[in-house]
């Protein structure tokens, strides 16, 4: 298994992961309005300013690319496992990944969870801060939680 951070030509790799998770897992959770909030939310576009502008992280195992996930500052964004590896460890490897990048700067972890994602996030010490309802297109509500985890103390950019 290997991590490595995304570019521009790994584009296409990312929006697969990410659109083909939505598209399997998030019918069991939600409307399809909200799926395909997720969907546009998730455009190509989106994508590449994140490549460009983020840390976008890609999980390979075995020459498969399965997993991806971004961070921008303390916040975690965008993890995502294609469903038929989902349950392997996977999405925790990556999550592990993000918060080491995240901790050499910060001493708090900020992420919106979706519906899919909770149990992951809370199993790693992630708390909800926030219940969140976005009113789709359609009228269609997205639930999601803002969720924080705290890192250990030590002096960082942020001064804490």
């Amino acid at each position: 298994m290997k991590i490595k951070r995304a570019d521009l030509e790994d584009l296409e790799i990312v929006k697969h992961i990410v659109h083909t998770t939505i598209k399997e897992v998030y019918p069991h959770y939600y409307p399809n309005g909200v799926v395909n909030f997720f969907l546009n939310h998730h455009s190509e576009n989106n994508i590449q300013k994140a490549i460009e502008t983020e840390i976008v992280l890609l999980l390979n195992v075995d020459g498969t690319i399965v997993g991806t996930g971004s961070v921008h500052k303390n916040e975690i964004n965008r993890v995502f496992v294609l469903p038929k590896f989902q349950g392997l460890g996977y999405g925790t490897k990556l999550l592990e990944k993000l918060e080491n990048i995240i901790e050499k700067d910060y001493s708090k972890i900020i992420l919106d969870s979706s519906l899919p994602a909770y149990n992951l996030y809370d199993k790693h010490g992630y708390l909800p801060v926030k219940y969140e309802k976005i009113i789709t297109s359609n009228k269609d509500v997205l639930c999601f939680h803002t969720m924080e985890k705290l890192l250990k103390v030590h002096q960082s950019k942020e001064g804490h």
